[in-house]
């Protein structure tokens, strides 16, 4: 793992952004997940960003527009990131797009894990 990617995540499980989830905090395989993608994606030409993570996509993966099923075969599918992988693949340009969102970590409603809101 390259160093400068794992400082900027292990900064990030130490964030708190707002009243967001900080789905990094507790889990070293989400950590781990984030840190070998950036460095996969060092050298990409393009960066494809929305808006915060999702409840059943990044929140459970790690990986914006991720669902746990592409990774494991298991776990929540995830419509946005289902849509969004399915036609970087069709464009051939999974390899070379890094996905981000505005905000990394989960924005939800009060009380409620399982839900997405706007993020303030």
């Amino acid at each position: 793992m390259a160093a400068r990617e794992a400082t900027f995540v292990e900064n990030l499980a130490n964030a708190q952004i707002g009243t967001t989830f900080n789905q990094y905090v507790d889990s070293e395989l989400r950590r781990e997940r984030l840190t070998t993608y950036l460095a996969r994606r060092a050298d990409v030409h393009y960066v494809l960003v929305g808006e915060a993570a999702g409840y059943r996509g990044a929140r459970v993966s790690g990986l914006p527009f991720t669902s746990e099923r592409q990774i494991s075969g298991r776990g929540p599918a995830e419509a946005t990131a289902t849509i969004v992988q399915r036609t970087l693949a069709e464009l051939g340009l999974e390899a070379d797009v890094l996905l981000w969102n505005v905000v990394p970590t989960h924005p939800h409603r009060r009380g409620d894990p399982r839900s997405n809101r706007p993020p303030t």
